[in-house]
């Protein structure tokens, strides 16, 4: 029931079919049959000194999120500046009617653009994932 953009379900989407192609789904239940030989049942322990594990996990996120948002960010606010400058040397021009499809011509052209590089850093996100998904487990085992 959430509503969400027509390139929001596009992303989700393309995440999902890569997630299948690169197998994905093997590599999860593999490593969830393996997490219970890793860490039996009983035995996750959440203590507060590992609680920077948690904060490094966040600040990897956060860079993840603008690896992947930074390039059509920074053509948007480029199109804003060139926008912005075409307003104050013709004032009389009513920007919305030329600024607004420009912006989404471009924002799509962009997007075309970086589409392959995306489809990279996801592929490779996910392995790093799959990759560290056990020995991240093992940090919080009982001592």
């Amino acid at each position: 029931g959430e509503h969400s953009s027509t390139l929001g379900q596009f992303n989700t989407t393309l995440g999902s079919f890569l997630f299948f192609v690169i197998n994905g789904h093997h590599y999860a239940f593999e490593a969830l049959q393996k997490s219970f030989e890793v860490v039996p049942l009983g035995e996750l322990v959440f203590t507060a000194n590992r609680i920077s594990f948690f904060i490094d996990l966040f600040y990897e996120l956060f860079l993840i999120s603008l690896r992947i948002g930074m390039p059509i960010l920074c053509a948007m606010i480029l199109i804003q500046f060139s926008l912005v400058v075409i307003v104050r040397t013709m004032p009389k021009l009513n920007i919305f009617m030329i600024g607004i499809p420009i912006q989404i011509c471009m924002g799509m052209i962009t997007y075309v653009i970086c589409l392959p590089f995306l489809v990279k850093t996801v592929k490779v996100l996910y392995f790093e994932a799959f990759s560290n998904l056990l020995p991240n487990l093992r940090l919080f085992m009982n001592p």
